[in-house]
């Protein structure tokens, strides 16, 4: 490569919009029935198990897209679940 050849823009790559907001999503905040009332108390604990299911799930997509771009990571992602959304396409550099 020749010092004087045009520089080429380096366009950087994300993970995909909808994977990042899925894991910012907040926690549930539980209801103060919850300890007075064994359905709210069960509709609380579906409502965590979701999160976490929605946060784990995204999270393991954001991952195996990181190694398809070429990430080496120190761990294994999470494998996809058969009930998750697939996962995104590569990105194109």
């Amino acid at each position: 490569m020749s010092g004087c050849a045009p520089r080429e823009r380096l366009q950087p790559i994300f993970p995909p919009p909808a994977d990042l907001e899925a894991v910012t999503e907040a926690k549930p905040i539980a209801p103060v029935a919850i300890v007075t009332s064994a359905k709210a108390a069960a509709e609380y604990d579906v409502a965590v198990e979701s999160w976490g299911e929605r946060l784990n799930a995204a999270g393991g997509r954001i991952c195996r897209w990181a190694l398809r771009n070429g990430a080496v990571l120190p761990f294994a992602c999470t494998k996809a679940q058969p009930s998750t959304p697939p996962d995104p396409e590569p990105s194109t550099r």
